[in-house]
């Protein structure tokens, strides 16, 4: 009797391959080795809990207060007030605010009330190359670079008794977020000032002020 030959497809043959290569087992891990394996698709937990504080929610305030120069006398440099809002910190990037604060405008003493928003430049974290033994790791950074935003009202607390101006101010510039704590970090900033008085008896008078203001402070968050 004559044997017949049969021989697969080519194409059945690749498919077998590609099954058995989708149906591999996936490597036994140690508890050690686990914290090195990396997926492809998924990463590690290490990765996935650094990810996720990128996206936290919570508290944040800051406090600070600093000198001055108005457009009176630019060489006049005086104490400037101080400020403080608080509100939450969104994507580890953005905060959003409520504040009151002094100016001290020489012979002006004001309140302000106003809307803080504070944009981070730079990513709150760095990666680290990984080595060897560890994989790429994420740690913060000493300094942040960050924009602020300051838009509000001020009303005179504290001079002539015929002369109680208000308005509406902003404030805005750029600032140093500094230090590697956690709940804590220094600030640093500089910024424009401009400040609206409203309610001057004299037509003659000057109706705004500007000014740049240097301020030391302190970030807190939960």
């Amino acid at each position: 009797m004559k044997r017949i030959k049969t021989e697969c497809p080519v194409y059945i043959n690749c498919l077998l391959l590609l099954l058995i290569c989708f149906f591999k087992p996936a490597p036994v891990l140690s508890q050690k080795n686990k914290e090195k394996y990396v997926s492809p698709v998924f990463g590690n937990d290490k990765e996935k809990k650094d990810k996720n504080r990128s996206f936290s929610i919570g508290y944040k305030g800051c406090l600070e207060a600093g000198v001055a120069a108005n457009d009176l006398d630019y060489k006049k440099i005086q104490f400037g007030g101080g400020f403080t809002s608080h509100g939450v910190f969104l994507l580890n990037t953005i905060f959003l605010g409520l504040g009151v604060g002094i100016d001290n405008y020489d012979s002006l003493i004001m309140r302000p009330i106003a809307a803080d928003l504070r944009v981070l430049v730079s990513s709150p974290n760095k990666s680290t190359k990984g080595t060897e033994n560890s994989q790429q790791s994420y740690k913060p950074r000493k300094t942040n670079l960050f924009l602020f935003f300051t838009c509000g009202k001020s009303r005179t607390i504290n001079g002539p008794l015929d002369y109680k101006p208000q308005g509406y101010m902003f404030h805005g510039g750029f600032g140093l977020l500094m230090g590697t704590q956690k709940y804590a970090r220094a600030t640093l900033t500089l910024g424009y000032k401009y400040q609206e008085l409203k309610g001057v008896p004299n037509v003659n008078a000057v109706n705004n002020t500007q000014s740049i203001h240097l301020r030391l402070g302190v970030e807190f968050k939960s």
